[in-house]
């Protein structure tokens, strides 16, 4: 018998397998797009079985059926996680400062697959791209302070993981000027 645990972490998967291929529409899956869904995987605690389901979805060698996907999200997720992942995937698609057309389709099939009007799906476009920059911006304010901490000696607790001895504690970490670049072009295709 499925537990609410599983639920969740079938929702999870379904959310990260979408970012996944988000990322791999345009035909590049750049350091900045794989580091982000990295880092929703780590904040989310995604299970190894998902890891390594995601790592295959982002390798370009890997054919993968989208329509499936997407249909799969779709079918079994509500509508708290559906926005989630549709902001999420703005997030992944500005990741690396640009956000193609490739990507942006993609997540136009799944509203396809809900069966939304027009209306709906340009407001739902609009409301992810504000979230998204929303998102972008507040992560460059934290962003900052955290490295103007970091470089008080007298900080030990904002540590940098990434230059941590033991190789299993550090965390990939998104590069500021591209979070930056993705902020002002998401702010620049908004209504």
């Amino acid at each position: 018998m499925k537990g609410a645990d599983d639920s969740i972490a079938s929702g999870m998967a379904h959310h990260l397998e979408l970012l996944a291929c988000v990322a791999r529409s345009d035909g590049d899956v750049s350091v900045e797009e794989a580091l982000a869904i990295r880092s929703f995987m780590d904040s989310a605690g995604t299970s190894v079985e998902d890891v390594q389901r995601v790592s295959v979805l982002l390798d370009l060698k890997n054919d993968i059926d989208v329509e499936k996907v997407l249909a799969r999200l779709a079918g079994q997720c509500t509508a708290w996680s559906l926005a989630e992942a549709i902001r999420d995937a703005y997030i992944i698609a500005s990741a690396d400062g640009e956000v193609t057309n490739h990507e942006i389709s993609t997540v136009e099939r799944l509203f396809e697959i809900l069966n939304l009007s027009l209306e709906h799906r340009a407001k739902l476009h609009r409301w992810a791209r504000n979230a998204a920059s929303q998102q972008l911006l507040g992560m460059t304010f934290i962003s900052a302070n955290l490295d103007h901490a970091r470089t008080a000696e007298d900080s030990p607790v904002l540590h940098d993981r990434r230059m941590d001895p033991q190789p299993e504690r550090r965390k990939p970490s998104m590069r500021m000027d591209v979070v930056k670049r993705s902020v002002h072009e998401l702010g620049d295709k908004g209504d």
